[in-house]
């Protein structure tokens, strides 16, 4: 018996982040993330005050994608941009006790998917004749579908 009741709580467990509730499109799960994210947004809002409108170099340690953006857009980019695109919270690519670290690895393929995806747009697709779309372009969302990783089928 005890070994139903155990795989019972097991099941539900991990059901939960495939449970969608009624008419909200989400899960369980992406509505956790995005609530953590808009947390980790409002506190850095706050810690930014009157920074939030200066160019993110100059309020943010070690940017290398978003220069000349100010600091305000860049934590949009993130919470709008990546996070829906991957489906994943702020702490998937960042410590939040120290966010210019680049000791995740998450971090650092991030920048080199931006690099790959603007190889995509600046140079193939910019260059490919007959496609319909007179400025085609390629995003996170194109292949991640809010999934980390990928499907490749």
């Amino acid at each position: 018996m005890p070994f139903i009741l155990l795989l019972a709580v097991a099941v539900t467990f991990f059901s939960l982040d495939r449970y969608t509730p009624e008419n909200t499109g989400t899960t369980i799960m992406e509505d956790s993330i995005k609530e953590q994210n808009r947390k980790y947004v409002e506190q850095l809002m706050k810690w930014l005050g009157d920074r939030a409108q200066k160019p993110a170099e100059e309020v943010f340690k070690d940017i290398q994608l978003f220069k000349g953006q100010t600091a305000e857009r860049v934590l949009r980019i993130m919470e709008n941009g990546y996070s829906n695109s991957l489906g994943v919270g702020c702490a998937h690519c960042h410590d939040p006790f120290d966010w210019a670290s680049d000791a995740r690895e998450e971090k650092g393929v991030t920048r080199s998917m931006v690099e790959f995806t603007h190889k995509i747009n600046d140079d193939l697709l910019a260059n490919m004749h007959g496609l319909k779309s007179e400025k085609p372009r390629v995003r996170c969302s194109t292949c991640h579908r809010g999934k980390a990783i990928p499907s490749t089928d």
